[in-house]
């Protein structure tokens, strides 16, 4: 649910809805967010999880971790950098079997 390409892709699963009448979206939140642009999506998705209510230190991590254990391949946005969320996500996958996808 972060801004950029999270967002964008969220909004695709929704507009996808007509067509393929079994997507869902899931927004998984870090942490309590009042962002608006976050919050106008979240308000058309299947559902929201907040995993913790404040930001604290490694609920980004805790974040990655709860999604790529709750998934059968990752679709990532991926500059190549060896650092941030994107990176860690993509490790925490490849390093537990899942299938990736990487778009650039």
């Amino acid at each position: 649910m972060a801004e950029g390409f999270d967002l964008i892709a969220a909004s695709c699963v929704l507009e996808l809805e007509t067509e393929l009448p079994g997507i869902a979206l899931i927004c998984v939140f870090p942490y309590a967010s009042a962002d608006p642009s976050q919050q106008r999506i979240a308000e058309r998705a299947h559902g929201s999880i907040i995993l913790t209510e404040e930001y604290s230190s490694g609920c980004m991590q805790l974040r990655n971790r709860f999604l790529t254990d709750r998934s059968s391949l990752l679709i990532a946005f991926y500059d190549g950098r060896a650092e941030g969320g994107t990176f860690d996500t993509l490790k925490n996958a490849v390093d537990s079997g899942k299938a990736v996808v990487l778009l650039r």
